[in-house]
């Protein structure tokens, strides 16, 4: 897409972006920006996103979206609309109920016992962090897993039978838990562990693996 400019980093939300464009086969231009050495926390990439997060989506005309499921709709409302997100208004409402169930029940507390136990020491510099909290919001996230797979567990994808942004989001986070958390999240989850190796499979996974 000509004149769009993705910024970038290590995490899944920047990879929630990236993945959602290659299932898409949408071609962004993308720019790395190196958290370990706070970039995001000062200018040039603090005046284009004052929150300091990635990623962020430079338009054409220089202006700047950040929040990745918000760069995902704009980029389908861009390039039309898709089984990723839906086709119809009773799709897509579906759709982005799953994606903020799975924010707030799974992604939020996730997040939060990530960076206030195993990533301490990187982020206690740069954000408020509440260490005795960890643990208890890795269980949370556990518990929102359980809450999930109860809702799902008739039909192969979050939504339905379609793959979709929801599908995309859950699976970026526990890829990355996977990969470089190691917290014990899936066992005993027969039908989200299934569902991880399933969309693991899918190239946009292998796409954006890093």
């Amino acid at each position: 897409m000509e004149g769009y400019e993705l910024f970038v980093s290590v995490g899944p939300n920047p990879r929630v972006a990236r993945m959602y464009a290659a299932e898409r086969g949408l071609t962004l231009a993308e720019t790395e920006v190196d958290i370990g050495a706070g970039e995001n926390r000062r200018p040039p990439y603090r005046d284009l996103n004052p929150s300091g997060d990635t990623p962020a989506l430079r338009r054409p005309d220089g202006s700047v979206l950040a929040e990745a499921t918000v760069i995902c709709e704009h980029l389908e409302e861009l390039s039309g609309p898709s089984s990723l997100i839906g086709e119809t208004a009773a799709a897509r409402a579906k759709t982005r109920m799953w994606v903020r169930r799975i924010d707030l029940k799974v992604v939020q507390p996730f997040t939060g016992g990530f960076r206030y136990g195993p990533a301490l020491p990187f982020f206690q510099p740069r954000v408020h962090c509440i260490p005795q909290a960890s643990d208890d919001l890795f269980e949370i996230a556990r518990e929102g897993l359980e809450w999930l797979e109860a809702q799902v567990s008739e039909q192969p994808y979050v939504v339905g039978e379609t793959f979709t942004l929801a599908d995309i989001v859950l699976f970026c986070f526990l890829d990355f838990n996977k990969e470089r958390v190691g917290r014990p999240m899936t066992n005993g989850l027969s039908w989200i562990s299934a569902w991880f190796d399933r969309v693991a499979e899918r190239p946009s996974a292998a796409a954006t693996r890093r």
